[in-house]
Formats: structure tokens, sequence, C-alpha cells
């Protein structure tokens, strides 16, 4: 199949609201048909992560909650790049010595962060380099934040460390909002029915 290489979609994050009975796959498909109106077709590497062979030049990131629908994408092929949208403030709290070590408990409270970023920031920074990371809670490890972002440790299986920023949001409904990017500026997010920038 020949390709378009200036065939691209626009960058940045758009959300939307999903009816919690509406199944996951449903609801990307009907985003997806929003951001492009059409309905381009969504394939999986072998590590799981989502792309699109219409647009090869793109990466593509996708997140859901019960709630909401997330899709990211920045016009890089196979960038680092991520997203995560959780709401469960809760569970992340209870299950926070499953997915952090000591010391990022510190972190959180030195910091005053909530164990649901932490969980996000994670999550993010898993599906930015999912194909180099087998243990999610040791292989990634927080060292620094900020008001905007956070800072994550990778050490992958195979390759040099690195450390990548994670940059966060709240979102107007309480949900938040993680996503790692190649870029130095933040991405541009979106209610898929608004035409202003929701951030």
């Amino acid at each position: 199949m020949m390709h378009d290489p200036n065939l691209t979609l626009p960058e940045g994050i758009f959300i939307s609201y999903r009816d919690p009975q509406e199944s996951e796959g449903m609801a990307v498909s009907e985003l997806l048909k929003s951001i492009t109106h059409a309905a381009p077709a969504l394939a999986h590497h072998p590590s799981g992560a989502p792309y699109l062979p219409k647009y090869p030049e793109q990466t593509i990131s996708i997140s859901h909650s019960d709630h909401l629908v997330a899709i990211g994408l920045v016009a890089e092929r196979e960038a680092h790049f991520g997203i995560d949208i959780e709401e469960k403030e809760d569970q992340a709290a209870r299950l926070l010595v499953r997915y952090s070590t000591a010391i990022e408990r510190q972190l959180l409270k030195s910091f005053g962060l909530s164990p649901l970023l932490l969980w996000c920031a994670k999550e993010a920074a898993y599906k930015a380099y999912s194909k180099q990371i087998t243990r999610f809670s040791s292989q990634l490890t927080l060292t620094n934040a900020t008001s905007e972002a956070v800072s994550i440790h990778i050490q992958p299986s195979e390759g040099p460390e690195t450390s990548i920023l994670v940059r966060y949001h709240q979102l107007p409904n309480g949900a938040l909002l993680t996503y790692t990017t190649p870029h130095s500026t933040p991405l541009p997010i979106r209610w898929i029915s608004q035409d202003e920038p929701l951030i």
C-alpha cells in the first residue's frame, strides 16, 4: 500500500466523554472518527502499542477511564509518546505500595503529590517506552516534580538509562491526565466537542 508522506492529523490530546456501558473499542473508534472525519483503521504492534497504518508518520497513544476516552497524536514516527487518563484516586492510594518504592512514597509527601499522579505518570511513561520496559514498578521511578510535570527515570531492559518529563493536568471533571511528549512545549488539549483548547 502506498502512503502519502504529507498525510497527517493534528497534534494534540483529544478527550471525549464515554458511556460506561459502551465498549472501549467503540469509544475509541467514535473519538477517532470525530478527530479525522473518517474511521481510520487502528492496528497494534506486538508490544500492544497502537498505530494508524494510514498515518505512518504519526504516533498515537490511547487511554480511557470509566467516563472518558483520550487519544494523543504527535507528528513523529514511533515517538516516545504516551498518555494516561484516570479517575480512581482511591484505588491508586490503596495500591500505592504495589507500584512505588519507599523513596517514591517519601517524594510524593515532600512534593505534596497524589498517588494517582504517580500511577498516571508511570503509565504514560510505560506506554512511551513499552518496547523496553518489562517491570513497571522497578524500571520507572519518580525523581522530581514541579507544578506542571514530574520526572521519571527509566531503566530499560536494553540500552542506556534516561529520564523523561511527564506533564500532568487536572481536568474539570476531577480526572487526571498525564502525557509524555517528544516536544519541549506542551501539547494542546481539547474536548472534541469544543473549538478552544481545554488547556
